[in-house]
């Protein structure tokens, strides 16, 4: 049972992160995806952490401008 809420944990983590992003708020997406795989590392959650980093370097970068 622990197990299975850690993976449910980890899973609402990953879903708060696509809809941060879709929302526009890379660095509230980049938090939770890193969470989520601090939790239960996934190969798809790592494709969404360097997604979400990215998105966040770039906002970043143009910001700088």
């Amino acid at each position: 049972m622990p197990l299975m809420l850690l993976l449910t944990h980890a899973y609402c983590l990953r879903q708060a992160a696509r809809q941060a992003l879709k929302a526009g708020d890379e660095q509230a997406a980049l938090a939770a995806a890193e969470a989520a795989q601090n939790l239960h590392a996934t190969p798809q959650g790592d494709l969404l952490r360097i997604v979400c980093a990215a998105a966040a370097q770039a906002i970043q970068s143009f910001s700088d401008v």
